[in-house]
């Protein structure tokens, strides 16, 4: 981001860049069509390609399986961004040419513009034609993301945590009207509460994540609604000083809810129990799981848990592996 009155928005998408960069991989799912995983390493910008850019600094340049993303988050229209997007990809591009029997070859990287503001520009690409000496005509063309479009359903449903932290963004030209009307209010409150409640449950295994992103949230509710006081009152009632739930809490009231049964439990615990016992033993995972007639890949990840927090209890190592 260019504008220098959007210093907020650049230490949100640097935060999640430099804390959880693998919440950009469900972004290039969605955008590029692909098929990673949550567990996909997904590596910052090699050295030699910040040589390059470190001039125009490119707000997010990652690789993937030897392919390179660049992701320009946008708060304001800009007619010349696709000017900017082919001079950034270009230089990432020159970074790194191969050359193969004498045959130089440049690949730019792919790249999208995410405007996490509401525009009035509904396009879903930008484009250049570009005239080679030959007078052939090669077209530049970049997706664009408009982040007002995306519904919470969506955002909960392909993972794109990312744009959560601005969806309080999309209400902006509407923040004085809400705040004058009362059914509005609660209306736009319950759609935070239903956010938070849809975050917990989704990120129950990963506490780090969710408190990460319940800041980022606060901090731009905070620089959002900062002339709303009423507005802004209400959210920080529903958003302040919110109880985190460990795993094991989640695990009590799903069961008092009668949404996962009391002998479901009941087995996974004893699951858990028997695993940690053998394991204790220095029985292998294979063994373990033949022994109790479970599947490989479930007495491991309960072993993985083990290791690295030796001291997890039961409840909470069943939260974890059988209801995440």
């Amino acid at each position: 981001m260019q504008n220098e009155n959007n210093t907020i928005f650049d230490d949100v998408i640097r935060t999640i860049q430099e804390r959880h960069p693998k919440l950009l991989l469900p972004l290039f799912n969605e955008v590029f069509h692909t098929n990673y995983d949550d567990n996909e390493p997904i590596y910052r910008l090699p050295e030699e390609y910040r040589k390059v850019v470190s001039k125009v600094i490119a707000d997010s340049c990652n690789m993937v399986q030897n392919h390179v993303y660049h992701i320009e988050f946008q708060s304001t229209p800009d007619g010349n961004m696709v000017i900017r997007m082919l001079e950034y990809d270009f230089m990432i591009g020159l970074s790194k040419i191969e050359n193969k029997d004498g045959n130089f070859r440049m690949k730019l990287p792919q790249s999208c513009i995410v405007y996490i503001r509401n525009t009035s520009h509904q396009e879903c690409h930008a484009q250049m034609e570009l005239e080679l000496a030959d007078q052939t005509t090669v077209l530049y063309k970049v997706p664009v993301v408009h982040m007002q479009n995306v519904s919470l359903d969506e955002i909960f449903e392909k993972k794109l945590y990312i744009y959560l932290p601005f969806y309080i963004m999309r209400y902006e030209k509407q923040y004085a009207l809400i705040e004058q009307d009362e059914k509005k209010r609660a209306h736009f409150y319950q759609e935070y509460a239903n956010i938070l409640e849809r975050l917990q449950v989704s990120l129950i295994t990963d506490i780090s994540l969710y408190r990460d992103l319940y800041d980022l949230m606060r901090k731009l509710v905070d620089y959002m609604l900062k002339k709303q006081v009423q507005l802004k009152e209400g959210v920080d009632n529903i958003m302040g000083g919110k109880v985190l739930p460990l795993p094991s809490d989640v695990l009590r009231e799903a069961e008092s809810r009668g949404i996962v049964k009391g002998e479901v439990i009941g087995k996974n615990k004893n699951i858990v129990s028997l695993t940690r016992k053998k394991y204790a033993k220095q029985m292998d995972v294979k063994s373990i799981a033949d022994f109790m007639e479970e599947d490989e890949t479930t007495i491991q990840k309960i072993v993985d848990i083990i290791e690295n927090d030796p001291n997890a209890s039961d409840d909470d190592i069943v939260a974890k592996v059988f209801l995440s």
